[in-house]
C-alpha cells in the first residue's frame, strides 16, 4: 500500500469521524420549547348582524409573545359549539383574530335581541287582524306603516278621517311571540299562541329615529300595515331613506314628526 492510499484512507476515517461526532452533538443538543396557545380565527370576510357558522372560523397555533391583545379568543376559553351560532358584532375580516367584543354567544342574547341588526331597535304595534292579513303577514316580511287619524278640513273644520304612509320598507321580525329564525322550544307553547286575540303584536325593525315616530304614531290615532315586495329598482331601505316630515293636526294647530 503506497503513502498516498494511506493518507486518502486516513483523510476519510477523519471525515467520518467528525461526521459523527457532529451528528450525536445535533442529537443531544436541547430543542427549544416555546409555549404556544391556539387562537380563533376568522376564515372570511363576515358583515355585522349575522350568526357565525362552522365554517367561518379555524384555531390557529400562535407563539404566547405574539399574543398581545388580552381580547383574543384562546382555545380552552370558549367550546366549538358555544361559538356557533353567536351573532357577529363587527365586521369580521378573513385570516384576522376574532376578539371578545366582535361577537356575542348565541345563549348570552334573547331570540329577538340576536337577530337585531347594529343600530336598530325592535319596536312593537298592536294592529287589527284584518291589518296583520288575518295571520298571513308572518316574521320576515317586508310592510309599510299606515297612520289614520282625525283633521279638520276647510272653513268648516269638518272632521275628516286621514291615512297616510309614514314608514316605507320596514322588516317584521316577530309576530306575537313567534320570533323570526328562533327555534320552536323558544317560543310559548303553541296553545299560548291559538289563544283568541282580535289584535296581533307585530314587532318591527326600526331605526331610533323611525321608533320615535311609531311612538308619537301610536298616541295620534291607528296604525296598520301594507304588506310588500320590495323591488330593486324602487324599495326604499329602513338604512338609507330619508323619513319625511309627517304632520298631526290638534285643534287648529298642526305639529310636525319624524324628519330629519
Amino acid at each position: 500500500m503506497n503513502q498516498r492510499t494511506i493518507f486518502i484512507l486516513g483523510a476519510l476515517i477523519v471525515a467520518i469521524i467528525v461526521t459523527l461526532l457532529i451528528f450525536k452533538q445535533k442529537k443531544t443538543k436541547p430543542v427549544s420549547t416555546r409555549p404556544v396557545v391556539s387562537v380563533l380565527f376568522a376564515t372570511r370576510d363576515i358583515s355585522p348582524g349575522k350568526a357565525l357558522l362552522a365554517g367561518d372560523f379555524v384555531w390557529q397555533t400562535l407563539s404566547k409573545n405574539e399574543v398581545l391583545s388580552p381580547d383574543l379568543i384562546l382555545k380552552g376559553s370558549r367550546r366549538d359549539q358555544d361559538i356557533i351560532g353567536s351573532k357577529i358584532l363587527a365586521p369580521l375580516i378573513a385570516d384576522q383574530p376574532i376578539k371578545t367584543n366582535m361577537i356575542v354567544g348565541k345563549g348570552v342574547l334573547s331570540p329577538l335581541a340576536s337577530i337585531l341588526k347594529p343600530g336598530m331597535r325592535a319596536f312593537t304595534i298592536d294592529v287589527s287582524n284584518a291589518s296583520a292579513f288575518a295571520g298571513l303577514i308572518k316574521p320576515g316580511d317586508i310592510v309599510d306603516i299606515i297612520l289614520t287619524y282625525k283633521k279638520k278640513m276647510g272653513s268648516t273644520r269638518e272632521l275628516v278621517i286621514v291615512s297616510e304612509t309614514i314608514i316605507h320598507n320596514v322588516h317584521v321580525i316577530a309576530i306575537d311571540d313567534h320570533v323570526l329564525y328562533a327555534p320552536k322550544d323558544e317560543t310559548k307553547s303553541s296553545k299560548m299562541r291559538s289563544s283568541p286575540s282580535s289584535s296581533k303584536h307585530v314587532t318591527l325593525e326600526l331605526t331610533p329615529k323611525q321608533a320615535e315616530l311609531v311612538a308619537q304614531a301610536k298616541a295620534t290615532g291607528t296604525l296598520s300595515l301594507s304588506l310588500m315586495v320590495p323591488d330593486s329598482q324602487e324599495a326604499i331601505t329602513a338604512d338609507t331613506q330619508q323619513e319625511a316630515g309627517i304632520f298631526l293636526f290638534h285643534g287648529e294647530k298642526a305639529e310636525e314628526i319624524g324628519g330629519s
